[in-house]
């Protein structure tokens, strides 16, 4: 029973090897809930990466704690880079970008989602279901034309800010983390880069100062030399434990062989 065990935990740990790590270093860095003109069309989230390995996010969805959810489309984020999730990507580039296409503007491969005005929760969820990424907002930290955005002196240790029983973003001070948070975009240190959109909105989108936190969650960051060949060294273990399996299934019981030696046919 004791060599099962055994066998069966090193085959487990050589097939967990050849599982690919998810990096899940991305943070909602700003969104505007309410802009000037349609909600549907000008609404729009920031994510960045804060880890060291590029984030292919494909099967991602944003989502509240309701039934809003949209799955992103398959996109790699690079270490550093930005990415706009906005519900009309012509009418963001249009507001934003001078009416040039981005391929860092994206919209939303299936489902639907939205910003409400008077108060809402916006999560970022990995394939696995594991939320990377929290915050809530109430109706008083929502001003028309005014981006929300995360402070460039967060150092990405804290990744919820509230939730939709306990909105965690305060304008004017600390939020629920005890750091400044989210504030309301204008001209200043708290929002660099903040400029005006052709539609009369304040934001700073893809113009961030975010340093890289490649220490802050490790569980994104690619495995050790010293464990990746632990895991080459297992794979030809579980190949032999494999096959003897399949032999030993394939061949008859003893108890079987014996009776037909007994009592040939």
């Amino acid at each position: 029973m004791c060599k099962i065990a055994v066998k069966a935990s090193l085959l487990g740990a050589a097939l967990g090897c050849m599982q690919p790590a998810i990096a899940t270093e991305v943070a909602i860095t700003e969104l505007l809930a309410n802009p000037f003109g349609s909600d549907s069309r000008g609404e729009w989230v920031e994510l960045f990466n804060y880890g060291s390995t590029t984030a292919t996010l494909g099967e991602w969805r944003l989502e509240d704690e309701g039934r809003a959810s949209a799955t992103l489309p398959t996109v790699e984020l690079a270490p550093g880079d930005f990415l706009i999730v906005a519900r009309g990507k012509s009418a963001f580039e249009t507001a934003w970008m001078g009416g040039r296409s981005d391929e860092r503007i994206v919209e939303a491969a299936s489902g639907s989602w939205g910003l409400t005005n008077s108060g809402d929760e916006l999560r970022l969820v990995s394939p696995g279901g594991n939320v990377v990424w929290q915050l809530a907002y109430s109706g008083s930290a929502i001003t028309e034309g005014r981006s929300l955005t995360l402070d460039p002196g967060e150092d990405f240790v804290h990744t919820v800010y509230g939730s939709k029983d306990m909105p965690g973003v305060r304008i004017n001070g600390p939020d629920v983390t005890g750091t400044l948070g989210y504030e309301q975009c204008a001209a200043g240190p708290s929002c660099p880069g903040a400029a005006s959109g052709a539609a009369g909105d304040w934001g700073s989108p893809l113009a961030g100062t975010y340093g890289l936190q490649v220490t802050a969650r490790p569980t994104a960051v690619r495995a050790p030399a010293s464990l990746a060949l632990a895991c080459i060294g297992l794979l030809p273990l579980a190949w032999i434990l494999y096959r003897g399996r399949a032999r030993r299934a394939a061949r008859p019981p003893e108890r079987l062989v014996r009776m037909a030696h007994q009592y040939p046919g």
